[in-house]
């Protein structure tokens, strides 16, 4: 990790729930209570249970499933992420990746 330029400090509200996520079409986010533990997608910090937490699910997963000809516990999948802005990473290193050239 660089030491010489740190990444800034994000300091947002205790209620977040009224702030954008951004998703990809056909997505959507939500803040969820979690009844087991898991780890963000985005810093891997482990998020307890009962914590609530931004799931990001598909907003069809038995049309994608059918679409796609894939299996309906695949397109289920979701990801967890520990407040909104780890979401946001996790959605622009996405897009990123997405647009690299193969």
């Amino acid at each position: 990790m660089d030491t010489e330029n740190p990444p800034p400090i994000v300091i947002l509200p205790p209620n977040e729930s009224g702030l954008d996520v951004p998703v990809r079409p056909g997505w959507k986010a939500d803040h969820e209570q979690l009844k087991l533990g898991k780890r963000c997608g985005n810093c891997q910090t482990p998020i307890r249970q009962h914590t609530t937490a931004v799931v990001v699910r598909m907003e069809d997963p038995e049309g994608y499933a059918e679409k796609h000809n894939v299996t309906l516990a695949n397109a289920r999948r979701t990801s967890t992420y520990c407040d909104v802005t780890c979401a946001r990473r996790g959605y622009f290193n996405l897009m990123a990746n997405l647009k690299k050239p193969k």
